[in-house]
């Protein structure tokens, strides 16, 4: 997700855990219901991307999915 770490390889593979395991399922809830009039969609993301800021999107780890 933070084109900034690629060094660190952060990715879902690499924090796989727990909390990484329930944001997927939450994720896939979310996905399902989605639609075109489907209002934004906010996300808290474990750690360790919990601070992440990347763009727009992600914001100190809380992560917008817009329409």
């Amino acid at each position: 997700m933070d084109p900034r770490n690629a060094s660190q390889k952060i990715s879902s593979h690499a924090t796989e855990g727990k909390e990484m395991r329930e944001l997927m399922k939450l994720f896939e809830g979310y996905k399902r219901k989605f639609s075109k009039d489907h209002r934004d969609i906010k996300m808290d993301l474990p750690d360790p991307l919990d601070d992440l800021t990347v763009g727009t999107k992600v914001l100190g780890g809380e992560l917008t999915i817009t329409n």
